[in-house]
């Protein structure tokens, strides 16, 4: 299974540091850096400033157990999932993806980050991705099976954020039960080169500067969508309880 595979990677780091591309300074130790990748929140652009620092054999990406995954192991095997969790970053750096920050709680002495995005801005941006994505009809990506549905049902943008799942994707998914006090460091993507800074700052290594990568591409229809107030307002009502959440940790 993946998760295995992830796993055999955390297990087998031993030995490779010569062949990276990234030297710590004698007596400096690697940092150990846990970054959830909330979706659509600059994570893509996040991934590749963490490789650039550190070497892409130093940063494992670990998108195998992304919490939109209904059909995932923590949802249908709670039990398995449990069993299966890391004691260990191994030789990594960083490890970033999306997972929920639970898969990682036998790792006590690491430091956590994430960064959040506006829910209303958030999910248009999803919305559209997965629409592009989806219309593209790339044979060598499935998805998870939430993004398999929205490709057969093609709901509307509206219906789309009415999912369970969307309507509370930080309330109810990606954070669901977490103390946010774990993380040292929470960023918006508004400002995602300041996250940046102060995750550089953080673990006392050079980050920036943050490359532009997999951004959803603009659209009419998305424009339209984004200005159309009688649309916001309706996504305001439903997304209320994660704009409560986002205001909370983004807007101190």
């Amino acid at each position: 299974m993946k998760s295995n595979r992830l796993l055999a990677k955390l297990m087998r780091r031993t030995g490779a540091a010569e062949t990276h591309v990234f030297s710590p300074p004698v007596s400096t130790l690697l940092p150990k850096l846990i970054s959830v990748h909330f979706p659509k929140a600059a994570g893509s652009s996040l991934v590749k400033a963490y490789e650039t620092a550190f070497g892409p054999d130093r940063v494992l990406r670990d998108d195998e157990n992304d919490p939109l995954d209904l059909c995932g192991t923590m949802y249908l095997d709670p039990a398995r999932y449990e069993r299966m969790k890391p004691a260990s970053v191994g030789e990594y750096a960083a490890i970033h993806g999306h997972f929920h920050i639970g898969r990682y709680d036998r790792i006590p002495d690491a430091m956590r980050v994430v960064v959040l995005r506006e829910p209303i801005d958030n999910v248009i941006s999803i919305y559209y991705y997965w629409k592009l994505i989806c219309r593209r009809g790339d044979p060598g990506y499935k998805g998870h099976c939430l993004y398999q549905y929205f490709c057969r049902a093609q709901p509307g943008l509206l219906e789309f954020a009415e999912i369970p799942a969307i309507r509370h994707m930080m309330t109810g998914v990606y954070f669901r039960d977490v103390d946010m006090s774990c993380f040292d460091v929470i960023g918006d993507y508004v400002d995602a080169n300041g996250y940046l800074r102060q995750v550089a700052n953080l673990i006392g290594i050079e980050l920036g500067p943050l490359p532009r990568v997999n951004v959803t591409e603009s659209s009419d229809e998305r424009r339209a969508a984004s200005e159309d107030g009688r649309m916001l307002s309706k996504l305001r009502d439903l997304l209320s309880d994660d704009l409560k959440f986002y205001e909370r940790y983004c807007q101190r």
